[in-house]
This record gives structure tokens, C-alpha cells and sequence, in this order.
């Protein structure tokens, strides 16, 4: 009785640990930081969607326009490879989903309404944003998670969507974010204080993330690095990744797919490591008007890795929806 009664004092001093250390560990706030017009280039713009400021490029002209929506982790400039020379053909305009790049990140109490990180909210910006622009009608260009924003879109307003371009869309197995136990924990005080801090510190140490996204990470220059690495230095940039983490997510349905009615152009990379190439060619075979095209030697961003084979698939299909 005795050696159990240590034993479950001991337990306790060790949760009682746990629960106290993240509330009083010192956490050392970011150096060196910059405000996002600092980080900007000439041709970025920044505007109030919805309350919250966002950063795009509008390559403007009077021609049919496009949309490029981009994954988790990137930003707009995920797409400099392709927008110079889409922007010959299209009216290109990108801009920074909340949470990531120079978009504004806002923090719990920033906002009274629907969380601006959920995906309802993030439809809503993009709306919100072309309205602004007198843009009625447009073609999106999503990738990853970016893709199902665009699909969400498409659902909800299809008479302002003329065509989808899906690439190593993430649709299957999304959820609805985390639930539960998991849920539970990640709302914490302990949870809050420390996993931005934690965030932090997995990614600034080191492009282990980003090679995992190439077929042949060995090809990524290191200004595309830098790229990645820009907008971890504005201030708040991890806090607002956890709360984008932690967002519910509305999941997409195989009932909703099927009642897409729109052209579509699903695109993977045959080596994709986040979502399986499986995946898409399970999407294109759902949405009755969606053809398919695999990106050889490419991993989950064939826009980067594979440009000019995005673009032979891309420009064609694009060209269709405004003949």
C-alpha cells in the first residue's frame, strides 16, 4: 500500500509539473521583427476585406480573369514561377490567405463573429475581395488546401466560378479539423501559451518541410527558400498558425463533388508526399467534368517544381472556358 501510495504521489507531482510549466516557462519573444509593408514588393497592394487587411497583386488588364488560391504554409509568391507568364493571357490576381504571408493574422479577441481562419470565412474573403475589384465572374486556381477553398467557393457561389484548376487538391480525410480529446487539450491556457512557441521553433530550424514538397529537393534555389522564410518575420506569425491549425474545418463531400457542373482540371504531381496522387484521380473521377493530368517526377507543388508543364496543362484548359 505504501509503494502505491508514493507511486500515485508521484503521478501527481508530474502532472502537476506539466500542467504548471507552460503556464510560467519563459517564452522569448521574436527579434529583429518587420511590419508586413516592409516585406512587401513594388507591385503588392493591400486592402480591408471584411475588416481584415490583405495583401495581393493584381495584374489588371481587360482580360478573362483567374484566381490563384495558395496551400498551407505558402503564400502568393508560391506562384512567381507561373503569374508572369499566365498574366499574357489572364488578368492574374493572388492574394495571402489569412494566417500566412502579409495577410493580417489576427489572435482570439480580434475578432467577434465566424473565425476568420475557418474555411467559411476564407470563401468569404475571396468574395469579398473581388467584389471590391468589380470582378463578377473568375476561374480559380487552387493548390492543397488552397484548392478546397476553391471548391467550397465554387459550391457556394457557382455562378461566380467558371472553371476550377485543382492542384494536389486537399479534399479527402480533411475532417473537421480537430475534435475531442485533441480539441480538449489544444484549448488549454497550456496549449495556447506554448504551441505557438513551438511552431516557432520546428519551422525556423531548418527546410526539412519544403524538400518533402519536391520530387528532387535538391532543385529548390535558395531564393525560394528565403521566400518561405519571409513572412516569418512578422510578428504574431506562429499564434496565428496555431489558431489556423486549430480552426473547424467544413469538410467537402462526395455528394457535394458531384454536383460540381463546372469544367475542372485536376493536376498532381506523381510523387506527391502530402496528398496521395491517389487522391486525385479519385477527385477527377468524382466531378463529372474534371480530366486529369499527372506531372511526372514532380512532388506536391508541380506550379514550383514543374512550371512550364503546369503551364502546357493550365493555359489550354484556361483558354477553353473563355472561347
Amino acid at each position: 500500500m505504501i509503494v502505491l501510495l508514493w507511486i500515485g504521489i508521484g503521478l501527481a507531482v508530474v502532472l502537476l509539473f506539466a500542467a504548471i510549466m507552460p503556464l510560467v516557462i519563459p517564452i522569448p519573444p521574436m527579434l529583429n521583427t518587420r511590419l508586413p509593408d516592409q516585406l512587401a514588393d513594388p507591385d503588392s497592394l493591400f486592402t480591408q476585406v471584411n475588416g481584415l487587411l490583405i495583401h495581393y497583386k493584381d495584374s489588371s488588364g481587360d482580360k478573362p480573369v483567374i484566381v490563384l488560391l495558395h496551400g498551407f504554409g505558402a503564400s502568393l509568391f508560391s506562384f512567381n514561377a507561373v503569374a508572369h507568364t499566365l498574366a499574357k493571357k489572364f488578368r492574374v490576381i493572388a492574394f495571402d490567405r489569412i494566417g500566412f504571408g502579409l495577410s493580417q493574422r489576427p489572435t482570439v479577441g480580434e475578432w467577434k463573429t465566424e473565425n476568420p481562419y475557418s474555411n467559411q470565412s476564407q470563401v468569404a474573403i475571396l468574395f469579398g475581395l473581388l467584389d471590391q475589384l468589380g470582378i463578377g465572374k473568375a476561374t480559380l486556381v487552387g493548390h492543397s488546401a488552397g484548392g478546397a477553398i476553391a471548391i467550397q467557393a465554387a459550391l457556394q457561389q457557382p455562378k461566380r466560378v467558371s472553371g476550377l484548376v485543382l492542384e494536389d487538391t486537399a479534399v479527402f480525410n480533411q475532417g473537421h479539423g480537430f475534435s475531442g480529446g485533441m480539441k480538449f487539450l489544444l484549448d488549454t491556457p497550456q496549449a495556447v501559451r506554448i504551441m505557438p512557441y513551438l511552431i516557432r521553433r520546428l519551422l525556423t530550424n531548418g527546410n526539412t518541410f519544403i524538400g518533402k514538397a519536391w520530387h528532387a529537393p535538391e532543385r529548390i534555389t535558395e531564393e525560394t527558400f528565403e521566400f518561405y522564410k519571409r513572412p516569418l518575420q512578422i510578428d504574431g506569425w506562429d499564434r496565428a498558425l496555431f489558431e489556423f491549425t486549430r480552426a473547424e474545418r467544413s469538410p467537402i463531400t462526395d455528394n457535394q463533388l458531384i454536383t460540381l457542373s463546372l469544367p475542372v482540371l485536376v493536376i498532381s504531381g506523381d510523387d506527391d508526399q502530402f496528398i496521395p496522387p491517389r487522391d486525385s484521380e479519385k477527385l477527377a473521377k468524382q466531378i463529372p467534368l474534371a480530366q486529369l493530368v499527372l506531372c511526372k517526377d514532380c512532388g506536391h507543388i508541380p506550379h514550383e517544381e514543374k512550371p512550364e508543364e503546369f503551364m502546357n496543362a493550365t493555359i489550354p484548359f484556361l483558354q477553353t472556358l473563355n472561347q
